[in-house]
């Protein structure tokens, strides 16, 4: 049988025309989608998006994303948590937890920064600490603060602000003044 005449191919047959998987050269992204339901544990190099439901544990070396699809009865560890759907569990993130104003979070925060958008409803023991970032160790005391509410209701006022009550936090007698509303 004469071959030369069919030459070399690349259709993936043996070695030679096999196809190399390309290594991503950053981690990629774990997607739970809206009705994919997890149960157990997951632990991820690189990024997880929750859409869905996931019900155990979750690490990852990036961001852990809840959307507002998604609901997680979860212990979450990762370097950045972004809420905009249902925690119930805890929350600890090396650097922020983000919370969006569609966000429900019962449980537990911890993180070296916190931003909470107005609307998220927090039912949460809260705990920041500069300490949470692993390059830099730091030597003064973590700041606990328990935070239960939502945001304020006031017409026309965009920045109302639900009262936060903590026995250790300093007060502030600023917003005494001004007219109500």
């Amino acid at each position: 049988m004469d071959t030369s005449d069919i030459g070399p191919t690349n259709r993936g047959r043996g070695r030679r025309g096999a196809a190399t998987p390309v290594q991503p050269e950053t981690p990629g992204v774990v997607v739970l989608g809206p009705r994919d339901a997890l149960i157990g544990t997951l632990s991820v190099e690189g990024d997880v998006r929750i859409e869905g439901t996931l019900e155990g544990e979750v690490s990852a070396t990036g961001e852990v994303s809840v959307q507002s699809t998604g609901t997680a009865r979860a212990q979450i560890a990762a370097r950045d948590i972004v809420i905009n759907g249902t925690v119930d569990g805890s929350a600890v993130a090396e650097h922020l937890v983000s919370v969006g104003e569609t966000a429900v979070i019962n449980g537990e925060v911890r993180s070296a920064r916190l931003r909470i958008d107005e609307g998220a409803s927090v039912n949460a023991t809260i705990s920041m600490s500069a300490s949470a970032t692993r390059h830099t160790p730091r030597t003064h005391d973590e700041e606990t603060i328990d935070v239960t509410g939502t945001a304020a209701e006031h017409d026309g006022e965009s920045d109302a602000y639900a009262e936060v009550g903590a026995e250790s936090a300093p007060s502030n007698d600023e917003g005494s003044s001004g007219t109500e509303g």
